[in-house]
């Protein structure tokens, strides 16, 4: 029973108040020396006590905040009329002298009910509070057992984190490295080299991927470590920035003796197979650029093409490491402007430029980085038609030989480029029609659904305190689009990999298209699987397109409210059924050929199966299929 404490100097209408509240509350009464201090939900208060016991209340108050401690000022007219009440801001509700018992229940009921949903807010924000205590401590679990390195520096550039694998890595504690001013002087002793990678680290903007570290562990041994910077796309409270690394030392080393034992011979054959095991453009590009490494070392490369007296770079590699990313994604020359391009295509022989600062290279800008090129000229059908060009910061650093081995390489990659542009030419009219195709479904499907998914996330945050008893009725609606979301996803993705449908049994299948159709659309469909069977593929994708078809037109057709997909094993027999609760259709009156009957009859044919729809105006429609295992 709820606790009313009665603040009133008149005794009379004390015992008034106790006579009207018996049976439904508890009236309870102040003690003497501490007013306040006892437990009660509601507090009634005339103006008088009011005046004399204010800072005890607002102190009650405070202490039971964010819980809600109402209480009910009984008040005059006259100080109505005057406004006097309005000096009492601890007041939730008023009310006049005289005043109707009924109406002080209605009042008390109001106020208990604010009270009971302040405390029940409360009860949920200590529960999310302790469930991301929780998920704090369990991140900080991981990242100090992370088989991986992981550290993190302070405002103040101390290491702040440093866990587990940091320590067996690097022989040195935690306690050793965590707010020590001079660990960066225990992990890279030679002072040139820690103020030759920190001025690249303030180059960078603190922005790496696998960049590698030569680290001096306690032991004195050097370790390559990879880092890779993680704090700008994941910042965390306390850590100015934060890495990952991975010890790399015995790959690196590994990398070292596989390329030194690998023969001119074997690079060449590798990257003739390479090229030749992919028909897309972009892909050539790539693994052009990816094994010219193998073949001939340098510190940046492209692929240009030609098209018509103009040459473009296609593809460019290392240039990010010279600041030239410009110059590799943009690169436009005509050929007139360049001697050395210009004098490739008229020997359709490669060229050494052995110093740029002495160059015929001309038109090019912003390449001082840049001191030496060997290009070799691309050729199909005794045309050039582009080049590939390796860049080195060395001056003199390109041989005859990387020249003809450059050559060589070029040759293999003008067959693997012609066949690409001839495949890409095949397919781009199918891949248009193929993109329509699926943006029409992902419109009408997957974006409607993620468009209302959004509205009502936007919207929570501004109902949570406001509308506190709404949020989970949003939040289930928001899981039942992303969920359907989901559905429609994966079933554009069955019609893009038809394949995949051999890997899931047919209740999955028709589980998930269940769930997409819901979330785009007003209707409850229930899916019910008993005994489901195994079926070959054929089957499978039958019965699956036949449930499409016929749930499409019941939403398109019915204005049913209600659906429902069964699929049932008797015996030999696999009995597929989709019903509706909507306006049906007279058979009689309908052909054959119609709202996708025949469609679902041929493919019921294909597979043997027998097809039936039972349908009454103002009744629904019923659509059954028997497959008979042979």
């Amino acid at each position: 029973m709820y606790q009313i404490l009665a603040l009133l100097e008149d005794q009379a209408l004390l015992n008034q108040l106790q006579v009207w509240l018996n049976g439904s509350y508890t009236v309870i009464q102040p003690h003497r020396d501490r007013p306040v201090d006892v437990l009660f939900d509601v507090g009634i208060v005339d103006e008088t006590t009011m005046a004399r016991l204010q800072p005890e209340i607002q102190s009650r108050k405070q202490a039971e905040h964010p819980v809600a401690l109402p209480f009910l000022l009984l008040t005059s007219r006259e100080s109505i009329r005057n406004g006097s009440w309005q000096q009492w801001p601890l007041v939730d509700d008023f009310m006049t002298l005289p005043f109707d018992p009924a109406e002080l229940q209605t009042r008390l009921g109001l106020l208990l009910k604010n009270r009971r949903a302040s405390m029940t807010a409360d009860a949920e924000r200590q529960q999310t509070l302790a469930f991301l205590r929780r998920n704090e401590e369990l991140m900080g679990y991981v990242a100090q057992n992370m088989p991986v390195m992981l550290n993190a520096w302070g405002e103040n550039r101390s290491f702040v984190f440093w866990n587990q694998e940091c320590e067996r890595v690097t022989g040195y504690s935690a306690e050793e490295i965590v707010n020590n001013p001079c660990a960066m002087e225990l992990l890279y002793p030679d002072r040139a080299y820690r103020e030759a990678m920190m001025a690249e680290w303030e180059a960078r903007n603190g922005e790496y991927r696998d960049w590698e570290w030569q680290l001096t562990t306690r032991d004195g041994t050097v370790k390559t470590i990879a880092w890779s910077s993680l704090a700008s796309q994941f910042p965390i409270l306390g850590w100015a920035t934060w890495g990952v690394g991975v010890d790399v030392t015995e790959r690196k080393a590994a990398q070292a003796a596989e390329h030194n034992a690998r023969t001119l011979a074997e690079a060449l054959r590798n990257t003739a197979t390479t090229l030749t095991s992919t028909l897309k453009l972009d892909d050539v590009f790539d693994r052009i650029l990816e094994n010219v490494g193998r073949v001939v070392p340098h510190d940046a490369a492209n692929v240009m093409l030609l098209d018509g007296d103009t040459a473009f770079v296609v593809r460019g590699r290392g240039y990010e490491r010279l600041g030239m990313e410009q110059y590799a994604r943009n690169w436009r020359v005509p050929l007139d402007q360049t001697f050395a391009l210009r004098q490739i295509v008229k020997t359709r022989q490669p060229m050494i430029v052995p110093d740029m600062r002495h160059t015929l290279w001309k038109g090019v800008q912003d390449m001082e980085s840049i001191r030496s090129i060997v290009s070799a000229p691309i050729c199909w059908q005794d045309e050039v038609i582009g080049f590939i060009t390796l860049n080195s910061t060395t001056p003199d650093f390109f041989t005859p030989v990387d020249a003809d081995t450059l050559q060589a390489f070029a040759e293999q990659s003008a067959i693997a480029i012609q066949n690409a542009r001839l495949y890409e030419k095949a397919h781009l009219l199918a891949a248009y029609e193929e993109r329509q195709r699926l943006a029409r479904d992902l419109h009408d499907a997957v974006s409607q659904s993620l468009f209302s998914a959004s509205i009502i996330t936007e919207a929570l945050p501004r109902q949570m305190d406001s509308h506190p008893d709404l949020v989970k009725e949003r939040l289930t609606t928001l899981h039942r689009l992303m969920r359907g979301a989901l559905a429609e996803t994966r079933t554009l993705l069955l019609e893009l990999r038809p394949n995949d449908m051999a890997k899931m049994d047919i209740g999955p299948l028709l589980t998930q298209f269940v769930e997409g159709v819901q979330s785009r659309k007003n209707i409850w469909v229930e899916t019910v699987i008993e005994n489901q069977p195994q079926l070959g593929l054929n089957v499978k994708k039958a019965l699956y397109r036949i449930a499409q078809e016929a749930l499409n037109n019941v939403l398109k057709h019915a204005h049913a409210t209600q659906a429902s997909v069964s699929l049932k094993k008797q015996d030999r027999q696999i009995v597929l059924t989709i019903a509706d609760n909507g306006r049906g259709f007279n058979s009689a009156q309908v052909a054959p050929s119609s709202m996708g009957l025949e469609i679902m009859r041929e493919r019921a044919r294909e597979i043997g199966a027998e097809l039936s729809v039972h349908s009454q105006l103002g009744q629904g429609t019923e659509v059954t299929v028997i497959w008979t295992e042979s």
